[in-house]
């Protein structure tokens, strides 16, 4: 085809200028956004629906990475409140839903509010990444194997935070059902199990970078591998030595009622004065039969406080059938009103009552008033209850059960308080109900699983729509209900005494390493001071 030569050679004569200028901003976003981009997208594969916790051992490597080639600190802030704000708003799309049904926000209030938690949550990423990047800038490649610690510190700040601190999504909690690597929780709590994935993310990054001697690639890479086989070891140790079934022998039964929608109020007094009676009585014709029985957190249209009649029905509920009954309601005190779990012993009559400690922002409480008053216009449905102060035990027959309520099974340092105060049995109840068929219930749950081990006591789940379950000291679910089924979850536990490292010392490990830390970020401060820094 000569004839189309010459048209071909004209348009390769056009010169470059005469062509439209490529847009150089898509390019730079590529560049920026890609690697952290890539960690919250394989963070977020680890954690329910998803469960490939495998991913959680490398999703940190291609944030760090990109933390190797920042110039600036302000770029590496970025990178990582990027980072961690993508994956905020993917574990944790279920809040608009949640916000509003449980406080009543409208759609546009509800999806601000999530933004919030992700720029919060996200905030301590890019805290992370920066104090990161003041190592590397002045070490190189030397400036990763801090990293851990730094992991550690950022989740344990986060999670301190008085009253929006938020547990969620920690590193190690991704690795619940990985019995031999959360066996360490009784000594470090959740923050070892994160130091160790942390770890493991670094062997991989070294690794990477081809300017990382070998010999330093080896000896980094066996030293982690030295603590991972030092925890499989202890894990083996632990489940050959720690008698679970030596203590008292407790029958207990879960009441999960599958309740219906939360603001149909007379649904919900029907269903309390006749289908947990009627549930109860099933636990007649079991054998073994329950001694303890656990109803979950659901609202109810009544006061056990004010309301006459239904404090007489519940007693009669524990007397006729000569059970330890535990439920959840609202609570009249000096200081207003709290989201309580109720106690009655077998002959009906009423033992301590425990007020929720740690109250849900947006929904029970607005937190930091001064801030946040402008809320109390946009919803009027967000209640105003009151915390608790302290933990509270209830007796069943000698059995000292720590009772906490909902999200508060997500706070390691709440849940360890029960433990130390004395009890030998841990319960959460809660209602999952305003997740509804989201990732939300699997998320909540997965929590409990860390906080059997870390203080080595069985702990029985109830939840109104599931999940409900039985988690024995390892870890490990004995015994568990469906989703969004009416069920009962029964079985046998038993007391434990024994008082775990992290009971008894606390945070020693996030103090260990937050003093480590400072060490490093001190000593790179004062190496650029004396200008031998990097």
């Amino acid at each position: 085809m000569p004839e189309n030569e010459p048209a071909a050679s004209a348009a390769s004569s056009v010169p470059d200028a005469a062509l439209p200028p490529v847009p150089a901003w898509p390019v730079r976003v590529w560049r920026f956004g890609r690697y952290p981009v890539a960690t919250a997208l394989f963070l977020l594969l680890a954690f329910p629906r998803f469960d490939l916790w495998p991913m959680a051992h490398l999703a940190l490597v291609p944030l760090l990475l990109h933390l190797y080639g920042c110039r600036r600190g302000r770029a590496a802030f970025g990178a990582g409140l990027l980072s961690g704000c993508l994956f905020y708003a993917g574990l944790l799309y279920w809040i608009p839903r949640s916000l509003g049904a449980y406080g009543g926000l409208n759609l546009t209030m509800s999806i601000l509010t999530l933004l919030a938690v992700c720029l919060a949550c996200g905030g301590f990423w890019g805290a992370f990444a920066w104090a990161v990047y003041r190592l590397v800038s002045r070490w190189g490649w030397r400036g990763f194997f801090p990293v851990p610690c730094l992991w550690v510190v950022m989740e344990w700040l986060r999670d301190s935070v008085p009253q929006i601190g938020f547990p969620w999504g920690n590193l190690g909690t991704s690795q619940a059902y990985v019995g031999p690597l959360i066996q360490i929780a009784d000594l470090t709590g959740v923050y070892g199990v994160s130091g160790l994935v942390a770890a493991i993310n670094t062997v991989f990054l070294l690794l990477l970078l081809m300017e990382v001697p070998r010999k330093v690639k080896i000896f980094w890479g066996a030293l982690v591998g030295i603590a991972l086989f030092h925890v499989l070891v202890y894990a083996e140790f632990c489940y050959l030595t720690i008698p679970i079934t030596r203590g008292r022998a407790v029958e207990v039964a879960g009441i999960q009622g599958n309740a219906p929608d939360q603001n149909d109020w007379e649904r919900l007094r029907e269903f309390h004065v006749e289908i947990y009676p009627a549930l109860v009585a099933e636990l007649d014709k079991r054998s073994p039969r329950p001694e303890l029985v656990i109803l979950p957190e659901n609202p109810a249209p009544f006061s056990y406080d004010r309301d006459l009649g239904y404090r007489q029905m519940m007693s009669e509920l524990s007397r006729r059938h000569g059970i330890t009954l535990l439920f959840n309601g609202i609570h009249y005190s000096a200081r207003g009103y709290h989201n309580s779990v109720f106690s009655l012993d077998p002959a009906g009559r009423p033992g301590p009552v425990y007020d929720k400690i740690r109250l849900v922002p947006f929904a029970e409480q607005i937190p930091l008033q001064p801030v946040f008053s402008f809320v109390r216009i946009l919803s009027r449905e967000i209640s105003n209850f009151r915390p608790g102060t302290e933990p509270v035990l209830h007796d069943a027959r000698g059995v000292k059960a720590g009772v906490f309520i909902c999200y508060e099974g997500v706070f390691p340092g709440l849940v360890r308080d029960f433990t130390g105060a004395g009890a030998d049995l841990l319960v959460n109840v809660t209602n999952d109900g305003w997740f509804g068929q989201t990732a939300a219930p699997y998320q909540h749950f997965q929590p409990n699983l860390l906080r059997a081990v870390e203080n080595r006591r069985y702990l029985v789940r109830v939840a109104n729509t599931g999940i409900s379950a039985i988690i024995d000291p390892f870890g490990r679910v004995v015994e568990k209900g469906p989703l969004f089924e009416r069920a009962i979850v029964s079985g046998t536990v038993y007391t434990q005494d024994r008082r775990s490292l992290y009971v008894a010392w606390g945070n020693w490990f996030p103090v260990l390493c937050a003093g480590a830390a400072l060490f490093f970020l001190i000593l790179s401060t004062r190496k650029k001071q004396d200008g031998t820094g990097a």
